[in-house]
């Protein structure tokens, strides 16, 4: 095909995944080197380019030749679109469906949404008119900096539950921004629970900056994975404050309540879980988001 004759070798690079870890300097040869045609070499002449160049005689050496070739010529991403389960009222938004904010000064074609461009025109992307009960941000490798974006895209979307585990959040020293920004996205009266399992907001040397937080909140956030609640110890030292244990154990148990580590709710399961939660846990809980559920059902 016919390029643009006035890119160069190091442009040409940055638009590709492959090329683009050549690390070309686009002020000196090669990368300034001007690119007037590029011609697409199929993939059965560059392996047997490869095979004779190499001298490869053995059926293993072929293999590597073709694992090489599949990484080269893999199909171009295309960029994500969310997707909503009706039987779960779930918005999957999860696993690099949404990128972190980062990402977006590497170089290079990044298939996905970015978290910000979302925030900023959400009806372009999904429709937040509609009833939701999981809004899933799972494994997307949000950082820190996302946070932020993450309360605004919950305040957009108003689901009952926000699943944030899989990330980087809290990644270094504990920061008592960073749980404030976390405890924003709590707070919200929609929200009746927040997973953040296996954040390293979760460890232990970020307890100092969970310990403002009310009673409320601690019969939201789940923090802990279901593998590791049998036989868990609930006076060790965790997040969650002495004085608040109880509550924090009765969230777990009702989130985890049907033995799945990730749980998904229908509304109306998660309507029949918080009938089965305790008086003192229901005395602490949010009643307004709790209360709404009977108007979604």
């Amino acid at each position: 095909m016919e390029d643009d004759p006035l890119a160069t070798l190091a442009e040409l690079a940055s638009t590709d995944p492959v090329a683009e870890s050549l690390d070309l300097n686009p002020d000196s040869p090669p990368g300034n080197w001007p690119v007037r045609t590029v011609r697409s070499l199929e993939r059965a002449m560059v392996k047997g380019a490869l095979v004779e160049r190499l001298k490869i005689a053995t059926f293993g050496g072929e293999l590597a030749v073709e694992s090489l070739l599949n990484f080269v010529y893999q199909p171009r991403s295309q960029p994500l679109e969310p997707t909503f389960n009706e039987n779960f009222l779930l918005l999957d938004l999860a696993n690099s469906k949404v990128l972190p904010s980062a990402l977006r000064s590497l170089r290079g074609r990044h298939p996905g949404i970015f978290i910000e461009d979302l925030v900023a025109r959400p009806h372009d992307f999904i429709d937040t008119n509609r009833s939701i009960a999981t809004l899933d941000l799972s494994g997307n490798s949000f950082a820190d900096e996302d946070l932020p974006n993450v309360l605004k895209l919950v305040q957009l979307c108003q689901p009952s539950i926000v699943k944030l585990r899989s990330n980087r959040f809290g990644y270094g020293r504990c920061n008592p921004m960073i749980v404030a920004w976390l405890r924003k996205t709590v707070e919200l009266p929609c929200v009746v629970f927040v997973d953040i399992v296996g954040e390293m907001f979760t460890g232990v040397d970020w307890a100092p900056a969970y310990e403002d937080w009310p009673a409320t909140l601690w019969t939201k956030l789940v923090f802990i994975r279901l593998q590791w609640l049998e036989g868990h110890d609930w006076k060790l030292v965790h997040i969650c404050p002495s004085n608040f244990t109880a509550l924090a154990q009765e969230t777990h148990r009702l989130y985890f309540l049907h033995k799945s580590a990730n749980p998904m709710f229908t509304l109306l399961r998660l309507q029949e879980v918080l009938l089965l939660a305790t008086p003192e846990w229901r005395a602490a809980s949010n009643a307004t988001a709790i209360a709404s559920l009977q108007g979604l059902i």
